[in-house]
């Protein structure tokens, strides 16, 4: 059984609607009239009354919308089924029909190939181009093909059709199966269902057994690549529906009440709501499921163009399947337009501005632990000197009982205390997690580049398992230069707990610094000056430089005064670098980057900026645990 618009002879067909053009086509309402029954006329209040709908009924609104993203122009669309072409040479007939559209539309028509398959059946393939005045340029390929003899059904033909439109695919535009004359009773989707632009009647009370089973068969079918859209007709202003047909692509299907309760007996998990609407999307399409619309929303135009739109889209994010799979072989690859990097910016920056928010969060988490870790230390560091410079007390009875007091209330200071540095430690993790993230989505909104090709060219993909192979692999960073950097010294790190981590926060930085001295070459080459957050990379971090993947926060530009001032320190922190930076041969790197915090070993990385030096490079002369202080020793 063929789902066409005639499926069952019913007892009377009455005209009732005529519904607006819409600059598609003229389509006629007919109303279903049983003898001796009562006749539901479309203007007249519905025979069911549309139930007060409970707020978690399950049924979608549209009624209000959201703030949504820019929209993604469906540029291509694909349709593919079957013809049931009588006569010798259905293929041929078939491919004449479509150049007689052709011919009478004033196409530009590129005249049909034709060849002949192995097994003798017709092969013919053509592109057709017209001008549509919503869709604008549209470029067709058209493929039929024969189909063996001894089929049980009456299919002779399949056929398959992709266009791609100038201005993208619509509710509102003429289908190209319409302009092809691909439509009407001789032709069906895989599943059996009509190409039509015409609505289809289903009145299942009036079927037998055998009829209705195939239907439910046939709407569970995985070829089914038609959308259906299934109308209670109980509704009080079906003249809206009139707008979920695109022939190829979406059919439009009424139920009265009757019928509606034996579909949704038989289908039980996809109920059609008294006076509403069920979407049922194709199968073949993956990513799209079923939706439900009560009275309000089956009232509605939006909601059944919106439906449309909707199997447009799901249409063309899918890839063509059957004959289309070839025909669209015949058409040249799409090409991103304005609107698709509209779109992809506006992704790019709302990913970008959570992250700042997430970063803003773990910031303000990160300072207030610091506050407190600060608080405890120092309850705990006042504590101990009090108990430090109170003298030895007279021998008491009760001496040892306060001492043990006392010394319970320094544990659990230090305890405190230690809760408190667990929670920042915490904090500037999540910190270190926002700002890399931020980080990674600012050079993919820059570049308009998947975060996969972003991460492999900042080399943030994959960071090696041991801190030699780290320090290898970071000659990709060209402006970086590491010389003298000690291996030996950052391979100590590998034995702690936490080197995993080391290993990416160091890899990070040294992107980051990377990302920044060449920020500054391409400034210099395009002779730009005076760029405030070039000046150094603490502002280049600040100011949210394209590649920045640390926070501010972890970066010295200097030392303290004790260590400056210390010949021991100093020249602690004294690296070789090349004589046309200094002609000693050396400088001192008092510039750091804290890959942790302060527990030993508190691993730092030091670095010297010779930007705006000869080199225009950066010197790496340190990675390693914590250089001497007065603390560490």
């Amino acid at each position: 059984m063929t789902l066409h618009r005639g499926t069952k002879q019913l007892p009377t067909m009455v005209s009732s609607l005529a519904v607006a053009l819409r600059g598609k086509r003229l389509r006629v309402w007919r109303t279903i009239s049983h003898s001796g029954g009562y006749c539901p006329c479309m203007d007249m209040l519905p025979r069911v009354v549309p139930p007060r709908l409970a707020p978690d009924d399950g049924l979608r609104d549209w009624g209000a919308d959201e703030a949504a993203p820019p929209q993604m122009p469906v540029r291509r669309m694909w349709s593919q089924g079957r013809a049931a072409i009588r006569g010798t040479a259905p293929a041929r007939r078939l491919a004449a029909t479509v150049a007689g559209a052709a011919a009478d539309g004033g196409y530009a028509f590129a005249g049909w190939e034709f060849s002949a398959k192995r097994d003798g059946l017709t092969e013919a393939r053509t592109e057709v181009r017209w001008d549509d005045p919503r869709a604008g340029r549209v470029h067709a390929a058209v493929m039929v093909r024969g189909l063996p003899d001894g089929r049980d059904d009456e299919m002779t033909c399949e056929w398959a059709v992709v266009a791609d439109a100038e201005h993208g695919w619509r509710w509102d535009m003429q289908s190209p199966c319409t302009r092809l004359r691909l439509v009407g009773e001789e032709f069906a989707d895989p599943a059996g269902f009509e190409v039509s632009d015409d609505v289809l009647y289903w009145s299942l009370h009036l079927w037998d057994d055998e009829d209705v089973d195939d239907l439910v068969g046939r709407l569970g079918d995985p070829e089914r690549n038609i959308a259906l859209i299934v109308v209670d007709i109980g509704s009080d202003d079906p003249e809206a529906a009139s707008h979920g047909i695109f022939p190829g692509v979406c059919t439009l299907a009424l139920v009265e009440e009757e019928s509606r309760q034996v579909l949704n007996r038989l289908l039980p998990q996809r109920p059609v709501p008294s006076c509403g609407v069920r979407y049922l999307p194709a199968p073949v399409l993956p990513g799209t499921s079923d939706q439900r619309f009560g009275n309000g929303n089956a009232r509605r135009r939006a909601t059944y163009q919106r439906l449309v739109d909707d199997a447009l889209a799901a249409r063309a994010a899918a890839e063509p399947v059957g004959l289309a799979a070839e025909a669209v072989t015949l058409l040249p690859a799409p090409r991103e337009d304005a609107g698709g990097l509209r779109r992809r910016v506006w992704r790019l920056e709302q990913e970008l501005a959570e992250a700042r928010r997430e970063r803003a969060e773990a910031e303000r988490t990160r300072q207030r632990a610091e506050i407190r870790a600060d608080a405890a230390l120092a309850r705990a560091e006042r504590l101990a000197a009090d108990l430090a410079a109170r003298p030895e007390p007279e021998p008491e009875v009760d001496a040892d009982a306060r001492r043990d007091a006392l010394e319970r209330r320094l544990a659990e200071v230090v305890a405190d205390r230690d809760v408190y540095a667990e929670a920042l430690e915490i904090a500037e993790e999540e910190r270190d997690r926002a700002v890399r993230q931020r980080g990674l989505l600012a050079v993919r909104l820059a570049r308009l580049a998947p975060q996969t090709e972003i991460e492999e060219e900042t080399g943030t993909q994959d960071v090696p398992d041991d801190f030699r192979t780290l320090i290898a692999e970071a000659a990709r960073f060209t402006t970086l230069i590491l010389d003298d950097l000690d291996r030996t010294v950052a391979a100590t790190l590998d034995g702690y707990p936490k080197a995993t981590v080391w290993r990416r926060k160091t890899w990070d930085a040294l992107a980051t610094l990377d990302a920044y001295a060449a920020a500054k070459q391409r400034a210099r080459e395009q002779d730009v000056t005076a760029v405030p957050h070039l000046s150094d990379v603490h502002a280049f971090i600040r100011g949210g430089g394209d590649g920045a993947l640390i926070s501010a926060n972890v970066v010295a530009l200097g030392e303290s005064d004790t260590v400056d001032a210390d010949p021991r320190y100093r020249n602690a922190r004294m690296f070789r670098v090349r004589p046309a930076t200094q002609p000693t041969g050396i400088a001192y790197f008092a510039a750091h980057i804290k890959i942790d915090g302060p527990r030993p070993p508190a691993p730092r990385l030091h670095f010297y900026d010779d930007t705006d030096g000869a080199t225009g490079r950066i010197y790496v002369g340190h990675i390693g645990p914590h250089l001497p202080t007065s603390r560490t020793n």
